[in-house]
């Protein structure tokens, strides 16, 4: 910045800059430095020189020379500084239009007025007292270039020239903060001192700015005392010279400092203004900030330097602090869950922290976006909040938070978020309001948690006004076969009765005892798939087979009501598919009674197609069950297939039945990766179509009849007939009676014992022979044990498990009322070979029973009973005849089943051997239960038990024990496959 020059009378002006120093201790620092210097040089041009070098530095004091007519001559840097003028634009202006207040001007006019008596205005109020030879010091306001106002202290002396002739005024403003602080510091000495020197010196030493100034030739340099005091020096204990300097200079900050003085002495002239770290005495470092002003001699050379240096380690230290509060603020803000935005009192968006540029889906231009602008807020009804009625204004206008508001947030994409809204206000430290914090939550998971609470809510109760429906009418299917055993169990009791009518009640009795179980069935299945507890097997059968027998089955009733049965092939079915038989027989079981049940008139037919898969799928054997009955309207069919709801009441209090049996078979269709599904018309007749997973058909041969024959009514007998010991182990006295007496009479004869204790001693001491103590040397064995699974003292699966401990292989039937599928695997666990479920079916016990003793008789006649259980006896690899009889002397099914448990056999023993090396269990346990099932479905009992288990072992991961019984199952299997392979050779079937 070029600064107007000093005029040539020097004189003069050091005569007028030492009467303001002399009249205002709190005169600039630097004017000290000229004053000392005054008399060690003569030369006018060096000392004009340092005069105007002094003046350029003096950035924290503004001087202004004028001439007798008040037109600025002289406006020094501070100056430009202070009012943000430049030189330029102010030297050759009259100064109070420009900078000071006329109000001002005009008080002190009258003032003057008062006290000249005579009128004084304008320029002259400044200078009356310099014309007089006075100087005058007072505060003024000054009007920087921007409109803003600053209150200086300003001294305005005369300046005069060698002959003391007026020439113009020199005028010097200082901050009049700093000139206060400057006189409470030095109010003590200033009643001490009584010369200019002496004040001017206390000024210099006041001020917290140390001086310097550097001759750049000699390197020596004067620091003033000031300065010394700062690095905690006296006088001489510091060097005057530059390296001294530099040595103190924080290594790090030394590239710093001369980078700036390079710039400050280039072309640019760069200001040399440099923060650095300072090494003090105590060795500590502190942080200074230095400026100064370089002079260049006539070469252009620089050859001198004035300056100044703070201390300014408070400052630095309160930053750092600052910045380290921020940043733990910040962290603070960016940690809040909630989105806030902080506003100022127009609404300009502020500040804002992470969670808000989230929910705002981008970043909030800052200081240019207003909240009630960019923010668009909708009321919960989806109505747009209007500016006016936002909560925002609300605050600001009243002061009083507004707390959990609900509206629905509109982020810029156009995007809808529901939030709850809490707004308060920021205060200055006046108490005003400066400013409004808003905080939004966004409820998206509660409101969806909310709805699904209520549509959970309405589901609940939906389901339990369904449930209550359906115990209603549970009521009322269980009650009536009920009434009707009980009344007739009645009426048995009477002497008077034929044996005609002695028949018909028991008859009704077995046939309400039957409708009972059935529906005691539907619900135990129903409850089973609702818990997810019903399982399925994956077993090689005879689709066409099972739709043989469900037709039988139903053959009689469908004559008794005059309707036709049929079964067919639509295209070529395979004649083996790997599903579950039972629960397939099941579902037909149910859609071909309930078609019986509802058509009165016409016939009913059962297609079976395939359904090739397409790509990877899998394909699927489909069951379509037609009849000519009521039909049925597309409103029952909306709630046909759900549970508790029958699709018409009417129609189930014509018909009968619980309303479960679709619901169950449609879940078993699921679990056999198939479905159920309904064409019908109202009145015109149904089409049920039951789905199922076939399994591979690599090798599978294919069908195109399903009945051979006609199928002739099932005819129940009681023919099965029985030869053999069984031992019964039953603590129901009338069980044990019924049972022995319905096993008696088909040819067996019956031990009874009452506890699982007594049925392994007399197991164990064979049958005829209770109460004989321990048998000596070989005796007759029984041909089967009926095992009541509980039974006081000890119970059935403890007393099986110590039989087969104990080398017992008589066949061992489970008697138990618990039909779920984790009480069969309870039983097979034990020992246990089959189980029947209580109530007891006769031909199913007997049929049972039969197929038991037939087998034992042909694997083991006979037996040594060794309390040891390290029997050797081996029992044979496969029961022909009783696969022969599963088969149904199928012989080409058979040939099937057994050709592909010879391949799949194979791929599942390599797999199990394969993950057994890999670490992997659990595919032990997968492959072993496969194997299980297939060997379990060729009467390979063996092998059956060595991969029953295995897999037990491997779901344990009995590491040791797992690679054992692996070896055995390949041995039985070994076994086993020889004999497989020389049943279905070319003319051994």
């Amino acid at each position: 910045m070029s600064i107007t020059r000093l005029p040539n009378d020097e004189p003069g002006r050091i005569h007028a800059l030492r009467q303001c120093c002399v009249a205002d201790s709190e005169s600039p620092d630097v004017v000290d430095d000229v004053r000392r210097h005054r008399n060690r040089r003569d030369e006018s041009p060096k000392l004009r020189g340092q005069l105007q070098a002094v003046i350029d530095a003096s950035t924290q004091v503004a001087i202004i020379a004028t001439d007798l007519k008040g037109t600025i001559t002289l406006f020094n840097t501070g100056a430009e500084q202070m009012l943000g003028y430049s030189a330029n634009e102010l030297v050759g202006l009259q100064t109070p239009h420009v900078i000071h207040l006329a109000s001002e001007v005009i008080a002190r006019g009258a003032q003057l007025t008062r006290e000249t008596g005579r009128e004084v205005h304008g320029f002259d109020v400044f200078v009356e007292y310099a014309r007089q030879g006075r100087h005058d010091a007072r505060e003024w306001t000054y009007v920087r270039k921007n409109g803003s106002h600053l209150t200086v202290k300003l001294v305005v002396t005369s300046i005069r020239d060698n002959d003391n002739t007026l020439t113009g005024f020199l005028g010097v403003a200082t901050d009049v903060t700093t000139a206060r602080q400057a006189e409470r510091d030095l109010r003590t000495e200033r009643e001490r001192l009584k010369i200019s020197e002496e004040r001017y010196k206390l000024v210099v030493r006041g001020s917290s700015a140390g001086i310097f100034d550097w001759d750049i030739k000699t390197g020596e340099v004067f620091y003033a005392p000031r300065f010394k005091e700062m690095l905690g020096y006296v006088n001489d204990e510091f060097p005057n010279t530059r390296s001294a300097f530099e040595e103190a200079i924080h290594p790090d900050d030394r590239m710093v400092d001369q980078q700036a003085l390079d710039g400050h002495f280039s072309p640019s002239r760069s200001p040399y203004d440099v923060e650095f770290q300072l090494r003090t005495k105590s060795g500590e470092y502190h942080f200074f900030r230095t400026r100064g002003v370089g002079l260049m001699n006539e070469q252009g050379e620089p050859h001198r330097m004035v300056g100044s240096i703070v201390d300014i380690t408070d400052r630095k230290r309160a930053e750092a602090a600052l910045k380290e509060s921020e940043e733990a603020y910040r962290a603070l803000f960016d940690s809040v869950p909630a989105a806030v935005f902080v506003c100022d009192r127009s609404g300009t968006l502020q500040r804002y922290n992470r969670r808000a540029a989230e929910l705002w889906g981008r970043e909030p231009h800052l200081g240019v976006e207003k909240y009630s602008g960019a923010l668009k807020l909708y009321r919960p009804d989806g109505t747009f909040l209007p500016h006016s009625m936002n909560p925002v204004m609300e605050v600001m206008s009243t002061g009083t938070p507004v707390r959990d508001v609900e509206v629905v947030f509109e982020r810029p994409d156009g995007s809808r978020i529901p939030v709850i809204i809490n707004f308060d206000v920021m205060r200055n430290a006046a108490g005003e309001i400066d400013g409004s914090v808003v905080c939004f939550d966004e409820i998206s998971h509660r409101i969806q948690a909310e709805n699904e609470l209520i549509a959970a809510r309405e589901n609940a109760e939906a389901a339990n006004r369904t449930k209550s429906d359906f115990l209603a009418n549970m009521s009322h299917e269980i009650r009536t076969p009920l009434t009707s055993i009980l009344g007739y169990a009645d009426l048995l009791t009477e002497h008077s009765l034929t044996n005609e009518e002695r028949d018909s009640h028991v008859a009704t009795i077995k046939r309400s005892g039957d409708h009972l179980l059935t529906i005691i069935n539907d619900i135990l299945d129903l409850s089973k798939i609702e818990a997810g507890k019903m399982t399925v097997e994956r077993i090689p059968f005879s689709p066409a087979h099972v739709v043989r027998e469900v037709l039988c089955y139903f053959q009689e009733q469908a004559l008794t009501r005059k309707l036709t049965l049929t079964a067919d092939a639509s295209g070529s079915i395979p004649k083996t598919i790997c599903s579950d038989p039972v629960r397939v027989r099941q579902i037909l079981v149910n859609l071909v009674g309930n078609a019986i049940k509802f058509t009165e008139f016409g016939g009913i037919k059962v297609f079976v197609r395939l359904i090739e898969g397409e790509g990877n799928e899998t394909s699927r054997l489909a069951f379509d069950v037609v009849d000519t009955g009521i039909g049925i309207s597309d409103e029952q069919r909306a709630v046909l297939f759900a549970p508790f709801v029958q699709a018409d009441t009417s129609t189930t209090r014509k018909f009968g039945g619980t309303g479960l049996g679709l619901t169950i078979c449609r879940r078993m269709a699921q679990l056999l990766d198939g479905d159920i599904s309904l064409t019908s018309v109202a009145g015109r007749g149904s089409t049920f179509t039951a789905t199922v997973a076939t399994g591979p058909l690599d090798g599978i041969g294919f069908i195109d009849r399903i009945v051979e024959r006609e199928p002739q009514p099932v005819v129940v007998t009681t023919t099965t007939r029985l030869s053999g010991w069984i031992l019964l182990a039953e603590d129901s006295p009338v069980n044990q009676h019924l049972l022995k007496t319905v096993l008696s009479k088909a040819g067996a004869s019956v031990d009874v014992v009452e506890n699982g204790k007594l049925a392994l001693e007399q197991a164990l001491l064979g049958p005829g022979r209770a109460g004989a103590g321990q048998p000596v040397g070989p005796v007759q064995s029984y041909d089967l044990v009926l095992m009541d699974m509980q039974m006081p003292i000890l119970d059935g699966c403890s007393a099986t498990k110590e039989l087969r401990k104990r080398g017992f292989r008589t066949p061992i039937v489970a008697l138990t009322a618990n039909a779920m599928t984790e009480d069969r695997e309870k039983c097979f666990d034990a020992g246990c070979d089959d189980f029947v479920t209580k109530p007891v079916e006769r031909d199913h016990l007997l049929e049972v029973c039969n197929k038991w003793m037939s087998k034992h008789r042909l694997v083991a006649p006979a037996i040594m009973v060794d309390e040891s259980p390290d029997s050797t006896a081996l029992p044979c690899a496969i029961d022909t005849s009783a696969l022969i009889r599963l088969v149904d002397n199928d012989l080409d099914l058979l040939e099937n089943i057994v050709r592909l448990f010879l391949t799949d056999s194979s791929i599942l023993m390599a797999r199990a051997h394969a993950a057994l090396a890999e670490g992997d269990l659990r595919q032990v346990a997968g492959a072993a239960h496969r194997l299980k099932g297939a060997v379990g479905i060729l009467k390979a009992e063996p092998a059956y038990e060595a991969a029953r288990s295995l897999e037990a072992l491997a779901f344990d991961e009995d590491l040791e024990g797992v690679k054992n019984k692996l070896e055995e199952l390949k041995t039985e299997l070994d076994r086993l496959n020889p004999s497989l392979s020389e049943l279905i050779a070319p003319g051994r079937l």
